[in-house]
């Protein structure tokens, strides 16, 4: 019960962090495309961090970590390839992003079927409706998408995520209440 206890602590504080950097990447692309390259680059890389600790802390005994794994490794692989291709500039981030939210929307709608029986798993399936309706409005935008669209969509969709996953856990909170 201890255990459950600390995981589900964990889980709350992973999903703000997920918040807080979705907050800062919406506000640090007004400086300019190709810092703002960078840092949603290592915003992405943390993002992966925490969906694999996530998985860990929250999912870890059931099927979801492997998704949250795969996830964070979208999420991490997206970063790199920003932090090593920014020269290229907006047109770059845009391709990037958009590639990176579809395969997020992919994952996040196995998840959602596979842990569907989880009270709060209808948060995620809202967040990878939203990431989704995001990444189509990157493509359509791209290539003449600016870094301050970009970073706001990005930053929108990672509240998003944060969001869903602390609605999970606070569900799953809940059924620990009940069980007690």
């Amino acid at each position: 019960m201890r255990v459950a206890k600390r995981s589900l602590a964990w889980s709350i504080v992973l999903s703000v962090l997920m918040i807080g950097a979705g907050l800062v990447t919406i506000i640090f692309p007004i400086v300019s495309g190709m810092a703002a390259a960078e840092l949603m680059g290592c915003l992405l890389i943390f993002s992966g961090l925490v969906h694999v600790l996530f998985g860990r802390h929250a999912l870890g005994q059931g099927g979801g970590f492997i998704w949250e794994l795969l996830l964070g490794v979208v999420y991490g692989a997206a970063g790199f390839y920003l932090l090593l291709r920014n020269s290229v500039g907006i047109t770059v981030l845009t391709v990037g992003l958009a590639t990176y939210l579809n395969a997020e929307v992919g994952l996040e709608f196995v998840q959602c079927w596979r842990l569907r029986q989880l009270h709060g798993v209808r948060w995620i399936f809202f967040d990878s409706i939203l990431t989704l309706g995001i990444a189509v409005l990157i493509w359509i935008a791209w290539p003449a998408g600016n870094s301050v669209v970009i970073g706001a969509s990005i930053g929108i969709s990672m509240i998003f995520s944060g969001i869903s996953r602390l609605m999970l856990v606070l569900a799953a909170q809940e059924w620990e209440v009940y069980l007690v």
